[in-house]
C-alpha cells in the first residue's frame, strides 16, 4: 500500500460540532454536519454551557492533511467540561469509490468510539475496513469524510 494518499480539511459549524473532511488531492468532498449534536441548555444563572473542546473547534481537532497507511490518525483537545464524555469518529466514503459504479451514497468504512475521555489531547487512529483497504490498493488513493462527535457520555 505504499504511495496511497489521504488528505483532509476541518469544517466547523456554528453550534460547535466539528466535521473533518478527508479527501485526496484530486478529489473535492463536501460534508454536512451530522445531526447528533445538541447544544446543551444554559447553566444556572443563565451562563452559557462550557464547550467539550479546548479552544475553538478548528484548533481543537487535528487531522493531518495527508496520510498514508491503513488507518486515519488524528487528535482532539478535550476541555475539563468534556472530560468523562464519549468521542466518536466515523469514516465515510462514497460508494462509487469502493465499487466501479457511480453512486453518491456514503458508506461507513471505519468507526472508533472512546468512552470516558480525559481532559487534554486525546489521540485516535481509525482503522479502514477491508473493503476500503481494497479500494485504496486498487486506486492508490481514497476520498474519505471523517466525522468527529463528542457527547457528554450520558
Amino acid at each position: 500500500m505504499s504511495g496511497a494518499l489521504v488528505s483532509g480539511k476541518i469544517t466547523v459549524s456554528a453550534n460547535g460540532e466539528t466535521t473533518t473532511t478527508t479527501t485526496t488531492p484530486s478529489t473535492t468532498t463536501t460534508t454536512t454536519p451530522s445531526p447528533g449534536y445538541t447544544q446543551p441548555a444554559a447553566g444556572p444563572g443563565g451562563s452559557a454551557p462550557a464547550s467539550p473542546l479546548a479552544g475553538s473547534a478548528a484548533s481543537a481537532v487535528h487531522v493531518p492533511a495527508s496520510q498514508r497507511g491503513r488507518s486515519v490518525r488524528g487528535s482532539v483537545d478535550i476541555s475539563e467540561a468534556g472530560a468523562g464524555g464519549r468521542l466518536q469518529v466515523d469514516l465515510l466514503a462514497k460508494s462509487a469509490s469502493l465499487a466501479s459504479a457511480n453512486h453518491a451514497a456514503r458508506i461507513r468504512v471505519g468507526r472508533l468510539a472512546l468512552s470516558h475521555v480525559h481532559a487534554g489531547r486525546v489521540s485516535f487512529a481509525v482503522a479502514l475496513s477491508s473493503r476500503a483497504r481494497a479500494a485504496l490498493r486498487r486506486h492508490g488513493r481514497l476520498a474519505l469524510t471523517a466525522t468527529v462527535l463528542i457527547s457528554d457520555g450520558l
